[in-house]
């Protein structure tokens, strides 16, 4: 079962900065949860954070073509 993590960091709908996560399987379920942050650079800090979670647990980087977001993956079990 392939997974995918997605972590961008940017405005919400009511606050100024805010880390924006979406995960699931690819092709099917996803979820998505927006945590809103007091400055850019605590957004910034929580994005790494929790890329960093991600790579420990077995997700690898993957760019795709034309996209200038890095998208993790988690091989197949």
């Amino acid at each position: 079962m392939k997974r995918f993590y997605l972590v961008t960091t940017g405005p919400s709908l009511l606050e100024p900065y805010a880390v924006n996560r979406l995960w699931g399987r690819i092709g099917g379920f996803q979820r998505e949860m927006v945590t809103p942050c007091a400055s850019a650079a605590e957004a910034g800090r929580l994005a790494r954070q929790l890329i960093r979670k991600r790579l420990r647990r077995g997700y690898r980087i993957v760019r795709e073509q034309g996209s200038t977001t890095p998208r993790f993956d988690r091989p197949a079990e």
